[in-house]
């Protein structure tokens, strides 16, 4: 890249940096031997400036997919409380069933009269007026999908925002619904692009600049921007010396965590769930502890990554999208009546027996995969030491028992585990046979499960509110 400084229309210095057309090479001594060709020759010549009309479209109406996607982004709302919310707005007639994969208005509905509602609106009344007095009304954009029972998510009822029967967040998201419909309704966005393009030394750069002409559905909907940059006048031929000339060092990078929009939109495109279930299937993995979410990115726990790791030992692919997406395009094919229900649920019952005994055949190779996760875990009394406490720097009479029932311990096998606390709180599991000491959270509601773990033997513990 380099940059020129120089004077626009108005006579403000402008910094304009031109990017290399071949953009980055991954062989360094080649990038630096055609860096020291562009330094030797230093002048630059103008060889052409070509100008084009941009367009930055207007969305297509709302799916739940899209509306959660744009929640989990725009909002920071989960997709769970997002349909909540969607389902208290829907029941009071505030917008319309927000459970649909519906992308277009057919033309019997009144988007016209869907319109005129929001006429006397504090916050865009005025801009929905202007649509449908103005000559700004365009009829929204047609999508690719058709649940042949619900339309789009729209908004039926004019709310205002001071409506003291609406929390914060369910303001919100009727807003963001709103908002989405009056741009569908608006006519695209428009601009006017000009590339300058430069050579080198024979290397080609180039600089672009955006002027903006009418911003049309992107004046009611705060959601996404369109921002112009002014290039000051180029002519062709002109030559000049660039300001500075530089060569960066860049490396690749690995992908991030993956955020909840992004999560829906995988889900969505390799046929996970439905507009009804991807909520449910992202609230599921986060109350298995599968995945939790740590900001505005989903992060595998250690289970998560063991089950993976198990799934992949035992040859199968329970932890990849096929399986589930399969089931739902059959059940797609159900509903459509290409498809007997009777068979569907006999092939499903097939293979998942088959998948059954499979991993019920390769159970050691699922607990060696899954216990190298876990530090401290055993599964024989020979790693003891690893798990257990050394009770000669404990006073066992300054605990007392907070749970009376005894539960099994994976050590002795025997019903000798019982749960103490002291007066600072500290909560142990011990075993009254081999003395063994386990740590516990401090705070929370202990109960004892009837299940073995499989993986250190201990029956099972149950932690609530901890």
């Amino acid at each position: 890249m380099f940059k020129i400084n120089r004077k626009d229309s108005e006579g403000n210095l402008v910094n304009v940096e031109f990017q290399w057309d071949k953009d980055h090479l991954f062989d360094k001594a080649e990038t630096e031997k055609l860096f020291e060709k562009c330094q030797k020759k230093q002048e630059a010549v103008v060889k052409s400036i070509i100008g084009s009309e941009k367009q930055k479209f207007r969305p297509v109406p709302l799916t739940t997919v899209a509306l959660q996607k744009l929640a989990a982004s725009k909002l920071k709302i989960s997709s769970h409380r997002l349909m909540d919310i969607a389902e208290k707005l829907y029941n009071r007639g505030f917008i319309s069933y927000p459970r649909t994969e519906t992308d277009f208005f057919s033309n019997t509905i009144n988007v016209r009269g869907l319109l005129d509602v929001q006429r006397h609106h504090v916050e865009w009344g005025q801009y929905a007026a202007n649509l449908l007095d103005n000559d700004g009304f365009q009829w929204p954009r047609r999508g690719k999908h058709d649940d042949k029972a619900h339309p789009p998510i729209h908004p039926v009822m004019m709310v205002r925002k001071d409506d003291p029967s609406l929390t914060n967040d369910e303001w919100r998201v009727y807003e963001l619904v709103t908002r989405h419909f009056l741009a569908c309704c608006s006519k695209d966005a428009n601009g006017y692009e000009t590339v300058v393009n430069i050579e080198i030394g024979k290397e080609g750069f180039h600089a672009k600049g955006l002027v903006i002409n009418e911003l049309n559905w992107l004046e009611i909907y705060p959601y996404e921007k369109w921002v112009g940059n002014t290039l000051p006048e180029f002519k062709e031929k002109e030559r000049f010396i660039p300001k500075e000339l530089k060569l960066k060092d860049s490396k690749t990078s690995p992908p991030f965590l993956l955020t909840e929009q992004e999560l829906i939109g995988l889900m969505d495109q390799n046929g996970i769930g439905t507009d009804a279930t991807i909520a449910e299937h992202i609230r599921t993995i986060q109350d298995r502890r599968y995945a939790e979410k740590k900001g505005s990115f989903f992060r595998p726990t250690k289970l998560g990554e063991a089950l993976v790791d198990a799934y992949e030992a035992t040859g199968t692919d329970l932890w990849k999208p096929f399986l589930r997406a399969s089931m739902e395009a059959r059940m797609t094919e159900i509903s459509k009546g290409n498809l007997e229900k009777d068979k569907f649920l006999n092939d499903c019952l097939s293979e998942m027996e088959e998948i059954f005994l499979k991993m019920r055949s390769k159970e050691d190779v699922i607990l060696d995969a899954m216990t190298k996760h876990f530090k401290g875990v055993r599964l024989n009394s020979s790693d003891a030491e690893t798990t257990a406490i050394d009770l000669d720097n404990l006073d066992l009479t300054e605990f007392k028992v907070i749970a009376e029932d005894e539960g099994t311990c994976g050590n002795c096998n025997g019903k000798s585990v019982r749960i103490l606390e002291n007066e600072d709180g500290v909560r142990i599991a011990h075993c009254s046979v081999d003395n063994l000491v386990l740590k516990i959270p401090k705070k929370g509601e202990v109960k004892l499960k009837d299940a073995t773990c499989p993986l250190c033997s201990f029956q099972v513990s149950v932690m609530k509110n901890c």
